[in-house]
């Protein structure tokens, strides 16, 4: 697996020059400050968008730049647009609004396009960005070392690199944000994205496209993707170099390659999840390789649970239901079910320790479950039923043992209790 490392936020956002010119004008009569250009807002208060805005100096730092706490900006269904030359020169774009070591804020009801990012949170506490549509940008929304904040009911489309960001670009590392109710699709690396934050979770979300539909990267601790459609990525979640992720009740369709693959990551939960139709297509080399819709390399600790795998892999490819690589140990799968895949259902390939209990195996196109190079694999109470080769293959494995049921495998161990 490609390690990734991509300057999905940079040194870009960094700075804090002064916003492009722009005036406030006094009130709506309702209370609300108007805003009819670009500008800083360095009071408290409620302001509205008079009208579309257009960058016309991209030199600055945000077009609509929030200096103050307890701020509403309500942008009334307008557009802030830049020009910015995002395959170009960095330092001469802008972000379309920028909210910077301030809280309690909220960001609703506007259109971003052509920014560097349109919306960019950083050091903030308390912000949320609702009912935007970040598109064309090069980032649609970033929180960047922000801390209770949320992106929700936010469509982010065809940006170049990241719908959504969640990030701790230095100093304090992000805890607890959220990405809500929304919808990402076309963006070029990945939908959403989280980098080295604690406690952040992806919910209810709909995500197409990208090289990585969800990507979750070097998160510290408690990082949760949840409930979230993911179609036609190339990856459809991804979990690197992480520990104590969950990634539950997902259904995960149409993906390139895989559809759910945690690398380097450790002591994680993968449950209730639905895995179907993944192609395995590398996007690293435009070939088919070896695949499955659940993919764990050098990944140890974690748990599946309540997975349905089923239906990866046209005939002829390698793509099996789930797999296990290269040092995946101390991993245990219980009740998930594997039917109907390209390969074979179940894959344990250079890994120790591992435990298959009551899964189900059935119409797999080669094997039930298929060790390989792998020691102390205990398979209890499985279903391996209708496939195509055998139920249970092993190969240049020691120490695998297959109990029928949990009672047998006590009747074994002598731990029937009187």
């Amino acid at each position: 697996m490609l390690t990734v490392s991509l300057l999905v936020t940079s040194a870009g956002f960094a700075g804090t020059a002064g916003a492009v010119g722009g005036d406030e004008s006094d009130s709506d009569g309702d209370g609300a400050t108007v805003v009819d250009a670009c500008t800083v807002l360095d009071d408290p208060g409620r302001y509205v968008l008079a009208g579309d805005v257009e960058v016309a100096d991209a030199t600055g730092t945000a077009c609509i730049d929030v200096r103050a706490s307890d701020v509403l900006l309500d942008g009334a269904g307008h557009t802030v647009a830049g020009d910015a030359n995002v395959a170009g020169d960095l330092g001469n774009t802008t972000d379309g609004v920028r909210v910077d070591s301030v809280s309690n804020v909220t960001v609703s009801n506007l259109t971003v396009t052509d920014q560097f990012t349109g919306v960019f949170v950083t050091n903030a506490t308390n912000v949320r960005v609702s009912g935007v549509n970040a598109s064309g940008n090069l980032v649609g929304v970033t929180l960047d070392n922000a801390t209770g904040s949320v992106v929700t009911d936010t469509v982010t489309s065809d940006n170049e690199r990241v719908g959504v960001v969640v990030d701790s670009l230095g100093g304090a590392v992000g805890d607890d944000n959220s990405v809500t109710e929304t919808v990402a699709v076309g963006n070029g690396f990945a939908g959403i994205a989280a980098f080295n934050t604690t406690n952040s979770t992806v919910a209810d979300a709909r995500v197409e496209g990208g090289l990585f539909g969800v990507f979750v990267g070097g998160t510290l601790t408690g990082t949760a993707v949840t409930d979230t459609h993911v179609a036609n990525a190339s990856i459809g979640i991804e979990a690197t170099s992480a520990t104590g992720v969950a990634l539950t009740d997902n259904a995960v369709r149409d993906s390139g390659y895989v559809g759910i693959e945690l690398f380097r990551t450790n002591d994680s939960v993968v449950a209730n999840n639905t895995v179907t139709g993944s192609a395995g297509v590398s996007p690293f080399t435009g070939k088919a390789a070896r695949a499955a819709g659940i993919w764990l390399d050098g990944a140890s600790g974690n748990l599946l649970v309540g997975n349905d795998a089923s239906d990866n892999g046209d005939a002829g490819s390698t793509v099996s239901g789930v797999a296990l690589v290269n040092g995946s140990d101390h991993t245990l799968l219980v009740d998930n079910v594997a039917d109907g895949n390209a390969e074979d259902g179940f894959v344990v390939d250079g890994a120790a320790l591992v435990a298959l209990v009551d899964n189900v195996a059935s119409d797999n196109c080669d094997d039930g479950v298929d060790v390989a190079d792998s020691t102390r694999v205990l398979l209890v109470g499985n279903t391996l039923e209708g496939n195509r080769d055998r139920p249970l293959e092993v190969t240049n494995s020691t120490d695998v043992r297959q109990f029928g049921s949990t009672a047998e495998l006590l009747d074994v161990l002598d731990l029937h209790h009187p």
